[in-house]
């Protein structure tokens, strides 16, 4: 039997320095029955098949955009953000509503260039962004509607974002802050021009609710609809918590009619010879959220209109929404918006393409991936573990909940309200086990975190200080509640901080991880996440001094180079870069945003991160290694150079940068071998000697197995060690009553991989090459940087610039 083709649109993700494609996205429309298992193909043909019965034109108008094709005519207005959709003599309307105060409407306004249309067979896309409103502060919407010519299908991204900073005093970043934006509702609402049968759908399970002619069914999902339904993870900036009731319940006009947990509902009408429909993703998991129908009009309200009640989107916090809207003669259910289709490729194809590093088919008796069994199982599986603090609502689905945050509690106390973040990013480890394994509950936890990361953990504004902007929320305070702090670490209410004699900050460069939305996008094809990761490169370039202006270079010489400076004038080593999980997140970050935009200043600033912070000639015993509380992460710090070293090995360049950083590399590891121990083993060392601790020397044995494939004269030595620290750490962690928690999981997951035989180094990479001695004793290096940055400072200096700097500091 003949396989059956399936039209299909093509975008490159990436490409190799060579121009040759690396990821590639295939969009195409499948129907299957339940459970479908099957294989496609991709065939590449000499010249571009047209699709049967579909031709597509697209026209400007005077008001926005007219897109034609042989089943259904759309106009947009990108003026008032309807659309208008017609399919012969029927039409419908779809329009949004906003309000910042109750019964109030407010107007949309464009800004001017932020059209953007991408035409394709299959399916065309239209982002349209804006203000919402005419008097400042105002939120920014942006909407990102995708039309499916053959499905009569169209998908919609409403994303709503306060782009002013938060005041924050005193480094605090509660809820009420003067930044933060009120609004009342938000609503998309989709008319019909001819009346039809209303009906409403809780959820797939349950029966169609059918409406009357004369009246409205209405279905509110006011809280998760779970046993902590009333957490206060859910408090206003008074400490309230205001939830209406548990789960959700319909309405018949004013009256009750049921009520039940979590709904995952669908709307519709349907006429003589044609239906409508429109349903939200994940309806149920981002309450408050409300869906209605009538005979003429559905309505789906991602932020409902509640008496008394107002939301508050935090200076530099969006959030975006997903849902569907289908129209046609025959149009299926939209449950599938719920449990989309997950294609997924072979792991050896996975491998051959150099898709991840370390990456190979898993092995039955890896001693690692034993231990990897609570993330998805039972009572402590990610996704359980939400409903011990409701990780739930709009803001908080997606992330995870930090239950080691919780471990020095009585048992009687509840769990703190603890939000973790990324830290470790656990983004990545769910994507590569995905890719490993195939199991599509692995994508959906990468999935859904993402998307919280990028929303709601980022900073997104340009009107706070530089070393803020864009960057990173750090996870909940250490054995601290969040309070009404939500996603932004320092909160009011605490009087003390992990940080003795600190009680508030910010985004810092020791919580930034961005390989995981790097592989977000690569498997989703979503651009935000790519945005997102050359968002946090910048930050960390600004961080360590690369910002432009008079005042951001003068801060960065004061905090990093006068400092190094005086140091070195003393006669004493000190680099310009800490051996810190910063300068390790620092590196990763601009290898990632290498890897999506091939811009060679990224990976050039690698090199130079790298030879100011080690060198094979360090007296590295002067460095204090051992003391663990201090020096305890440099460990991540060399592990983003073997990250550097893999990357140069798949661009074939061999050169004095890749010698410098193997040499350097490979010295840490030999006094490693010699001089490092397990955390525990000196655990009378420790502030807090948990088996976090064991999680964490997983990193020291895969450092041995990457040093194994830099020296193979070494290697035995280097293996010996990494099976020695394996077997200990893996055996401790298999007997551990701490396996399940959040922390530890994440940290297996993040360095899975490096102890599996790998592909090696050509020869002629790994020969010895004399290499510079260590700089951090020499004044020359510092006085030439400080040269150059007050050089961009005269040259980069601007009176708007140098004003803000100001003023975000004087504000706080």
């Amino acid at each position: 039997m003949a396989a059956k083709p399936i039209f299909a649109q093509y975008q490159v993700l990436t490409y190799w320095p060579d121009g040759s494609i690396r990821w590639l996205q295939i969009s195409c429309i499948l129907s299957v029955a339940a459970n479908f298992s099957g294989c496609l193909t991709l065939t590449v043909h000499a010249e571009p098949q047209a699709i049967p019965d579909v031709r597509s034109r697209l026209e400007k108008t005077s008001a926005g955009w007219l897109l034609q094709s042989d089943f259904t005519q759309y106009s947009v207005n990108t003026q008032t953000l309807c659309t208008k959709i017609r399919q012969d003599e029927q039409c419908w309307d779809l329009s949004f509503e906003f309000a910042y105060q109750d019964g109030q409407t407010t107007v949309f306004l464009v800004e001017q260039n932020t059209e953007h249309w991408v035409s394709g067979p299959v399916f065309d896309e239209l982002l349209v962004s804006g203000f919402l409103g005419a008097t400042a502060p105002t939120l920014r919407i942006s909407l990102l509607l995708r039309f499916w010519h053959q499905a009569g299908i169209i998908e919609v991204e409403a994303r709503l974002h306060n782009p002013q900073r938060a005041m924050h005093p005193g480094g605090l970043w509660d809820l009420g802050d003067p930044g933060s934006i009120q609004f009342h509702a938000f609503s998309a609402l989709l008319k019909s021009h001819q009346s039809g049968k209303a009906a409403l759908k809780p959820s797939p399970e349950r029966e169609w609710l059918d409406v009357s002619e004369s009246d409205e069914l209405q279905l509110l999902q006011a809280s998760s609809g779970k046993a902590n339904w009333r957490s206060a993870n859910h408090q206003n900036a008074q400490g309230e918590v205001k939830l209406l009731y548990k789960g959700y319940k319909v309405f018949q006009n004013d009256n009750e009619i049921a009520q039940a947990e979590q709904a995952s509902p669908v709307a519709q009408l349907n006429g003589e010879n044609w239906t409508c429909q429109i349903a939200q993703a994940e309806f149920w998991q981002n309450f408050p959220s409300a869906i209605s129908c009538k005979k003429d009009r559905l309505k789906l309200c991602l932020f409902p209109a509640i008496t008394g009640q107002n939301y508050e989107l935090q200076g530099g916090e969006r959030k975006t929404q997903r849902f569907a809207v289908a129209v046609g003669y025959a149009t299926g259910t939209l449950h599938w918006l719920q449990q989309p289709l997950r294609c997924q490729l072979a792991v050896a194809h996975y491998h051959t393409a150099n898709a991840f590093p370390w990456f190979g088919p898993l092995q039955d008796d890896d001693p690692v991936n034993a231990l990897l069994t609570p993330a998805l199982n039972g009572k402590h599986s990610f996704s359980a573990k939400r409903d011990i603090i409701d990780e739930y609502g709009w803001r908080n689905f997606g992330d995870i909940f930090a239950d080691h945050e919780s471990l020095y509690l009585p048992p009687e106390h509840a769990a703190y309200i603890s939000h973790y973040n990324n830290q470790y990013d656990p983004v990545f480890g769910f994507a590569r086990q995905f890719a490993l394994t195939g199991d599509s509950r692995w994508f959906q936890l990468m999935d859904e975190l993402a998307r919280h990361v990028i929303d709601i953990d980022i900073y997104h504004t340009e009107q706070d200080r530089v070393e803020y902007n864009n960057g990173l929320f750090w996870h909940t305070d250490h054995y601290l509640p969040a309070h009404t702090a939500t996603h932004r670490t320092y909160s009011k209410h605490n009087q003390t901080s992990s940080i003795p004699g600190q009680t508030g900050g910010g985004p810092a460069t020791e919580h930034c991880y961005t390989t995981g939305l790097k592989y977000h996008f690569w498997l989703t094809g979503n651009p935000q996440s790519k945005a997102a990761v050359i968002q946090l490169a910048e930050w960390m370039n600004a961080l360590h001094g690369e910002a432009p202006g008079l005042f951001n270079q003068l801060w960065a010489i004061k905090s990093r180079e006068l400092p190094a400076l005086l140091t070195r004038i003393k006669g004493k080593a000190q680099s310009l870069f800490p051996l810190t999980r910063g300068t390790g997140n620092y590196i990763t970050a601009l290898l990632d945003a290498y890897d999506l935009s091939l811009n060679l200043r990224y990976l050039k600033q690698c090199a130079t991160v790298i030879k100011h912070s080690i060198a094979a000639t360090d007296n590295i015993e002067s460095r204090n290694l051992l003391d663990v509380e201090v020096a305890w992460s440099y460990t991540i710090l060399l592990t983003s150079i073997a990250r550097y070293l893999q990357l140069k090995k798949l661009l074939g360049e061999f050169d004095a940068d890749f010698h410098y950083a193997r040499e350097s590399f490979l010295a840490y590891c030999r006094w490693m071998v010699q001089h490092e121990r397990l955390y525990l083993s000196a655990a009378t060392e420790l502030e807090f000697a948990n088996d976090t601790w064991l999680a964490q020397d997983i990193r020291k044995a895969m450092l041995m197995f990457q040093a194994a494939e830099l020296s193979p004269a070494e290697a035995s030595i280097f293996l010996d060690k990494a099976n020695c620290w394996l077997t200990a750490i893996t055996a401790g962690l298999a007997q551990s009553k701490e396996l399940h928690f959040s922390r530890v999981q994440i940290i297996l997951l993040q360095n899975f991989g490096p102890h599996y035989a790998q592909e090696g180094f050509p020869a002629a990479a790994l020969v010895a090459q004399s290499i510079p001695e260590s700089s951090s004793h020499s004044l020359i290096p510092v006085l030439s940087r400080i040269s150059y940055k007050l050089a961009k400072a005269l040259l980069t200096c601007r009176f708007k610039r140098e004003r803000n700097w100001i003023k975000t500091r004087m504000n706080n």
